[in-house]
């Protein structure tokens, strides 16, 4: 699971704390079959919903553009401690 070291809040708290009174929409959306396939993969990594992976996706999404927006970077250590930073468009 994702978390944010400097507080220790998870991804779906830290958009529920900036979002408390949102509601639920439904929503129809056409994804393409590798898109499908991944937000399956992540629903079945976290043992959730479709929906409830597609909207942890969109809090992730959120959440580091927030801070890339704020002047941060978004950094992935690797396993042999090589560092990369990750671009998002």
């Amino acid at each position: 699971m994702f978390y944010v070291h400097h507080t220790g809040i998870s991804r779906t708290q830290y958009f529920r704390e900036a979002h408390p009174a949102m509601e639920k929409t439904k929503l129809t959306v056409n994804l393409t079959d590798d898109a499908m396939a991944a937000l399956r993969a992540l629903a079945d990594q976290r043992g959730v919903t479709l929906g409830q992976a597609l909207g942890q996706a969109i809090a992730s999404e959120k959440f580091l553009a927030d801070e890339v927006n704020k002047g941060g970077k978004v950094l992935i250590e690797k396993p042999d401690q090589t560092i990369r930073e990750v671009v998002l468009r």
